[in-house]
């Protein structure tokens, strides 16, 4: 059952991540790239701050644990690579193919499992030598969507560091989670101090990057509140409520082969992009959201069908009571 919860975890999850490409093409016309990142990442810490003042005595506790050092180097390493999927990601995102864009920043769950089996070998076993050939099709597939798309061939660069961030920030969260959790003694808030510490470190180093950059970080004209509104969902639910979702589902199913779900995340964007924004969504986009998403079926095909036996009525058994 915990397998099953954590799927159903990270499914939310996913459905929370899905809808961040619309709210960035909402706000698009008011804020650029970098304003997005950097005021739905403070709402994000302010929500977290919060939430720290409220439980003060157990966030003292992690303070004066002797596995201090241990858990902010991990959410730091972890932070730092959050905070590259974070700042490329909207910059993927800044162009005209956001359908594109979504898809090959969405091929970090196998960046995931990968980085997983090597920074973090305890939580799952080495890869098989017929699964490589699978992760090489999602790849090819996430090629054949950006290819066909002249002079945006820098977004692709940027989707395409997005999900190397993504996929690296994982193993030191989790890893900083279990360090965590016999302190908390609950993993739920275990995931909740850890996410909200690394979007920290990835604002912290986004914001100054950026800000040496040159690139202005505050809007230069006051926002109507639905922007404020749309920045808050961007902060609370994609940065903060869908990553403690994501991180506690992997860790309870104790299977990075739940980062499957994962996949369905670009499939429902291009969706909504489509339906809501009228985004151009050529064939070789379709192709390769087809080639990554038959790749990852078929290296997690065994959870999938453990999963969907879970999920039918067990037959022949008495009925209780």
């Amino acid at each position: 059952l915990s397998k099953l919860a954590g799927a159903m975890a990270a499914m939310v999850a996913v459905l929370l991540w899905s809808m961040k490409p619309v709210y960035v093409q909402q706000l698009k016309p008011v804020l650029s790239s970098e304003q997005i990142f950097f005021l739905a990442g403070m709402i994000a810490a302010a929500t977290s701050i919060i939430i720290w003042l409220c439980r003060l005595r157990q966030t003292a506790t992690i303070l004066r644990s002797d596995k201090r050092w241990a858990i902010i180097r991990l959410t730091s390493l972890s932070g730092l690579c959050i905070g590259v999927w974070y700042w490329a990601f909207y910059k993927a995102l800044s162009g005209d193919v956001p359908a594109q864009a979504t898809i090959i920043a969405f091929t970090w769950p196998l960046l995931g499992i990968l980085a997983i089996r090597r920074f973090a070998p305890a939580l799952h076993r080495p890869l098989h030598i017929w699964e490589y050939p699978l992760l090489g099709l999602a790849f090819i597939g996430a090629a054949i969507t950006a290819s066909g798309n002249s002079g945006q061939y820098h977004l692709m660069l940027y989707a395409a560091l997005a999900a190397v961030g993504a996929g690296l920030y994982l193993p030191f969260a989790l890893r900083a989670i279990a360090l965590v959790e016999p302190i908390t003694r609950s993993r739920v808030s275990a995931s909740f101090h850890v996410i909200s510490l690394l979007n920290l470190v990835a604002l912290t180093v986004g914001a100054c990057l950026l800000a040496l950059g040159g690139h202005q970080l505050l809007p230069l004209a006051n926002l109507a509140t639905d922007h404020w509104l749309i920045l808050a969902l961007i902060g609370i639910a994609t940065y903060l409520l869908s990553e403690i979702l994501w991180c506690w589902g992997l860790s309870i199913a104790s299977s990075t082969s739940v980062a499957a779900v994962a996949f369905f995340s670009p499939v429902l964007s291009v969706i909504w992009l489509r339906t809501f924004f009228a985004a151009d969504v050529p064939g070789t986009a379709w192709l390769g959201l087809a080639l990554v998403l038959v790749a990852n079926l078929a290296l997690h095909f065994d959870v999938m069908t453990s999963l969907l036996r879970r999920l039918r009525p067990l037959k022949g058994q008495p009925e209780q009571g």
